[in-house]
């Protein structure tokens, strides 16, 4: 049975592709959308760039870019305004929120710079949703072996084997947004560096965001309402886990209300899913698990850097953006 759906990013989407560029490749410029005066991020092609200046001056500009503190900005008087637009490869809305980063991480994109969310992603995350379902109908679960004896389980690889998506449309416009990790002062914790601090010590990241994504998916003898059903309490649950969370901290109002908006947007008929950085099986499906009905393992299996075991509220660091919102969340709705 095929089907057709749509992804809105209501939350920013990275999804890297090993690709990254400095202020060596990237210059600002003012533009206008809409109404509204907004700053981009223009990344060059460098060979074609350089092809377009005189020999002398390419002479110059490699000696130049050898400099540490080299910013491609610096060059722009010196060479044919016409002969740079050809050598633009994308233009990236700015946030507003963002300094001059300086790296900025991309996200996939197909031969003409148009961003999209891989079919595998999505599949990926659907997989994590399934899995959580079966977890949740396990009596016996004391053991991480027993964890991991469900997630390999032959339905689930009969069930994924008979799911195919394919990639969404594409997207022309990206943003570029910071990715903080946000620790939070508790009552009897204080963060080893303010979020200033730690603000600076990060680059950036190209994201899909408040966009409409379609696709396409087939399904061989799989019910689409159990599909949507799985994400939708698998989605109910990590809000509730997340809410909870920064229930215990000091200044976590703000992320508790855009959860709670989330939550609203969170239906049985369309779902919400996350994609994208930190959805992996291991740090949501099968820890959330473990740590709503079996703490004591949880503690067990999760690990610090010292070997130690970790407490209730691991992980203590999330990535937000500047303004304290979380990444990946996407609605799953039907265009039929």
């Amino acid at each position: 049975m095929k089907y057709n759906y749509r992804l809105t990013a209501l939350t920013p989407v990275h999804i890297g592709n090993g690709d990254s560029y400095t202020k060596k490749e990237y210059y600002l410029s003012n533009a206008k959308l809409g109404d509204k005066s907004i700053k981009l991020i223009n990344r060059v092609n460098l060979k074609n760039y350089i092809n377009s200046m005189p020999s002398d001056e390419q002479d110059m500009f490699f000696n130049n870019i050898k400099q540490e503190n080299f910013e491609l900005k610096s060059t722009m008087p010196n060479i044919n305004k016409s002969k740079l637009y050809h050598s633009i490869e994308e233009t990236i809305i700015k946030d507003k929120e963002l300094k001059h980063p300086t790296t900025i991480d991309a996200t996939i994109k197909d031969d003409n710079y148009n961003a999209y969310i891989p079919g595998s992603s999505i599949k990926g995350s659907m997989k994590t949703a399934i899995i959580y379902d079966f977890l949740e109908k396990e009596n016996k679960l004391s053991t991480r072996k027993d964890y991991e004896n469900v997630c390999n389980k032959e339905e689930i690889k009969d069930i994924m084997s008979k799911i195919s998506i394919s990639d969404s449309s594409t997207v022309p416009h990206l943003k570029t947004i910071q990715p903080v990790p946000v620790t939070f002062k508790t009552k009897d914790h204080k963060p080893k560096n303010d979020d200033d601090k730690k603000q600076r010590m990060y680059n950036a990241i190209e994201c899909i965001y408040k966009s409409n994504l379609d696709l396409t998916m087939k399904l061989d003898d799989v019910n689409i309402e159990k599909i949507k059903e799985c994400l939708y309490y698998f989605s109910y649950d990590y809000i509730e886990h997340e809410k909870d969370f920064y229930s215990k901290i000091e200044n976590g109002e703000k992320i508790i209300n855009y959860y709670n908006k989330l939550k609203e947007y969170n239906t049985r008929d369309s779902p919400l899913i996350r994609i994208g950085g930190s959805t992996g099986l291991l740090s949501t499906t099968i820890g959330l698990h473990m740590k709503n009905n079996n703490l004591e393992l949880y503690k067990k299996t999760f690990k610090n850097k010292d070997g130690k075991n970790v407490d209730e509220n691991f992980p203590k660091i999330r990535k937000l953006t500047t303004n304290k919102m979380p990444f990946g969340w996407c609605r799953f709705k039907s265009l039929e």
